[in-house]
């Protein structure tokens, strides 16, 4: 486990640790700081601006190869390319144990921590005029990064509750702390830990004025309002609450299905060719990143000394620990182009080509930084029609096949007529929507929550890993954070 050593003490000065550069950084002029002196940090709008830059940089270390295991790696696109890693071998089979490290939650707290003591300490700076003293665009800066602070806390909390289920709620910033469990806090109940992720992003919304940052790279990899609103979307569905849902996802796609900001707008998948469609504009918004598509994104540099490693998980040569299953290939069928931008067609080993340059031309020395894609158009997209499915009033249903077929008119793939749409039962309508999330959103980090989202976990992989025990479906909690503290209580099927 990474120790998370964050030490600010009035009497002694910490040492200023400057980690990973981030683009942001740079236009930015400063450093992504994880921790502090008070002497001589807080001092500026710009110590401000770095300290947000250190929480993206946790951010990285949290989901950079992780969002693969927790959100692809227990569903049924993928299996196991070589068996030369024992914890991959136990996420396919579903042999989740207390000593996987994956199963530690350690790096998502210290994004917690470090948006817990941007959110002390930064409201402090402008009590002290530090933000009037200076110019209005640093005032702008001081909203930005409050509301991503508060933006980037809900987002973990969020990761975490629906891989654990109850976890520590920790809001406050701790002074000097080794780790983040010396503090002994139990499992907090799951209301309170809604009620706080709720909070926290109603919050950042009222900081975040708008769906743009900076730039067009800060509008994407960082936390816009746009942002805020697709995780508001993400969280209300998982909740069950449908009406809020649709009330958050109508403020990123109307009714058609188009994006309600002009900062977003669909790529287009063009070409009658494999390797055509893989120059497409679409499948450049994987392996390029930055796309008008793109709502939030985890941006990594080689440049910057920051890798996403998800050459290692996916891409071609033995390494792989991942290749698309058959499953995934009866899904994306030859006459769906997105099976030529997904995985490498031309082999009998399916590796999963998605984010990374074909034919041979990707170097893993120098552009092993593929961005990981936590929000998209698309995703807003079914993710409406999944809600006015269950929620079943009026026209609902017409509208969610209308979002439904812009997602499949886009790929160039046939449309499913109203009436044989109308014919369906909810469960059937909502798989038509799943199996669409499926083929347009493969591997990229969401199926295993849509199927749990959906209660359809144990029906889809009983037949692949055995699972079959509903108190399967939460991870174990790694062995050696209970070792250090005591009052969190095991996940009861790993007890």
């Amino acid at each position: 486990m990474k120790v998370l050593k964050i030490k600010f003490n009035s009497i002694l000065s910490a040492f200023v640790l400057i980690s990973l550069l981030l683009g942001s950084c740079k236009k930015l002029d400063t450093y992504p700081i994880t921790a502090y002196s008070e002497n001589n940090f807080w001092k500026h709008p710009n110590h401000a601006s770095a300290a947000l830059n250190g929480a993206y940089s946790l951010l990285q270390l949290a989901l950079n190869t992780e969002f693969v295991y927790y959100g692809e790696g227990r569903a049924d696109l993928l299996k196991l390319h070589v068996e030369n890693n024992m914890q991959s071998l136990s996420v396919i089979n579903n042999t989740l144990n207390v000593n996987m490290s994956f199963a530690n939650w350690g790096n998502f707290y210290r994004v917690v921590q470090q948006c817990n003591l941007i959110l002390k300490y930064v409201p402090l700076m402008l009590e002290q005029n530090i933000y009037q003293s200076t110019s209005a665009a640093s005032l702008k800066e001081y909203n930005r990064i409050m509301g991503q602070a508060h933006a980037l806390r809900a987002l973990c909390y969020f990761y975490m509750i629906r891989i654990w289920g109850e976890v520590p709620l920790i809001t406050e910033a701790t002074e000097v702390i080794e780790d983040i469990n010396a503090l002994k806090t139990p499992r907090t109940p799951m209301d309170d830990i809604y009620t706080q992720i709720i909070t926290d992003l109603e919050t950042a919304r009222e900081f975040l004025a708008d769906h743009a940052s900076y730039d067009a790279k800060l509008t994407r990899s960082h936390i816009t309002r746009g942002g805020v609103d697709a995780l508001f979307t993400d969280l209300y569905l998982w909740k069950g609450d449908v009406d809020h849902a649709l009330t958050y996802a109508g403020n990123l796609v109307n009714d058609s299905g188009e994006p309600t900001s002009s900062v977003y707008g669909y790529t287009a998948l063009t070409g009658t060719t494999a390797a055509e469609r893989y120059t497409s504009e679409y499948a450049q918004m994987f392996y390029n990143g930055y796309s008008k598509e793109s709502i939030f994104e985890i941006a990594f540099n080689m440049d910057e000394n920051s890798t996403s490693s998800l050459w290692g998980i996916y891409g071609g040569s033995g390494q792989a620990q991942f290749e698309a299953s058959e499953i995934a290939l009866s899904k994306l069928s030859a006459a769906d182009p997105r099976r030529d931008v997904a995985f490498n067609t031309g082999s009998t080993k399916r590796y999963v080509q998605k984010f990374f340059e074909k034919d041979g031309s990707f170097d893993r020395t120098t552009m092993n930084d593929k961005n990981v894609i936590i929000y998209r158009l698309a995703d807003i997209c079914l993710l409406k029609a999944e809600a006015l499915i269950k929620r079943g009033q009026g026209n609902d249903w017409q509208t969610a096949l209308t979002l439904l077929n812009k997602i499949k008119q886009r790929a160039g793939v046939g449309q499913i007529g109203t009436e044989d749409f109308m014919i369906k039962t909810e469960e059937e309508a909502i798989e038509e929507v799943l199996e669409e999330r499926a083929r347009e959103l493969s591997f990229e980090g969401k199926r295993w929550f849509d199927l749990v989202r959906n209660n359809k976990a144990i029906e889809v992989m009983q037949p692949l890993n055995g699972l079959s025990d509903p108190r399967n479906i939460l991870w174990p909690i790694n062995l050696g954070i209970i070792r250090q503290n005591p009052a969190i209580e095991q996940n009861e099927y790993y007890k």
